[in-house]
């Protein structure tokens, strides 16, 4: 049975225990960008992954086909501020009409569309490999870019920018869910087990914050300024037991667009 996994820093949590032999599976796992991991579970290369929370979305109400299973209490989500999804930006928010965004991650691009749309606005977006040397060479056509999980970190400090996170919450007073881990419906039998492993890895990684923070993922962002590795990660576990995530999810639902 193959897993697809994401490679972000906030996803650490998840999969260091396994890897390194903290939880037992019996799995394979495979790290990828988000929409590679979206790719792995609707083609069924993988059975089960932590995806997009656009893509369980897309499945189950768009196309109405429910193929994947979602295992609420291992969501990736936030109530405000996440610093995972970052728009650059030297324009105020409600100047910015055309942003330059990323091809990792499905999510973040329609984060962006539904805030705009619970205002009334319509925002453009343009896909590029790095939509942030694609904004600083256009900015007269290109208001701002949007970048994502470990990316955005590295950025956050350098540049004025705008946590599509806390606008979320503005907009809804409801936690943003980024990303699900989901089943293959086929595969229905497996969700019992993954979850236990995964929140064994949850709890392992809760337990053992220390461990994880000496990681070289970790120490890179360790003394960047107004940024601490420990929060951002106690942040995404406080969420986890929120009991609005559903209602979140559903809201969000309403208003994505596909990027």
């Amino acid at each position: 049975m193959k897993i697809a996994g994401i490679s972000y820093f906030n996803a650490i949590p998840y999969f260091y225990p396994v890897l390194n032999g903290h939880v037992e599976s019996d799995f394979q796992l495979e790290l990828t960008i988000p929409t590679e991991a979206n790719a792995m579970l609707r083609s069924g290369k993988a059975s089960a992954g932590l995806i997009s929370s656009v893509e369980w979305i897309q499945n189950r109400f768009e196309q109405g086909k429910g193929d994947y299973i979602r295992i609420p209490e291992l969501d990736i989500a936030t109530r405000g501020i996440s610093q995972s999804i970052l728009l650059f930006s030297e324009k105020e928010w409600d100047e910015i009409e055309h942003v330059s965004v990323t091809h990792e991650s499905a999510t973040s691009v329609s984060l962006l569309k539904s805030i705009g749309r619970l205002q009334n606005r319509k925002i453009e977006t343009s896909a590029s490999v790095n939509p942030f040397e694609t904004w600083k060479n256009a900015k007269s056509s290109i208001d701002g870019a949007l970048l994502i999980g470990d990316q955005a970190l590295e950025h956050a400090h350098l540049h004025p920018n705008l946590d599509l996170g806390e606008l979320w919450y503005q907009e809804t007073k409801l936690p943003m869910v980024y990303a699900v881990f989901a089943v293959r419906k086929e595969c229905e039998l497996l969700v019992d087990s993954i979850r236990e492993i995964f929140s064994s890895c949850l709890s392992w990684s809760r337990n053992n914050m220390d461990v994880i923070l000496s990681l070289e993922a970790a120490k890179k962002y360790a003394d960047l300024p107004n940024f601490s590795p420990r929060e951002y990660l106690e942040n995404f576990e406080r969420c986890r037991s929120d009991v609005l995530r559903d209602e979140g999810i559903r809201k969000f639902s309403e208003y994505f667009e596909i990027g």
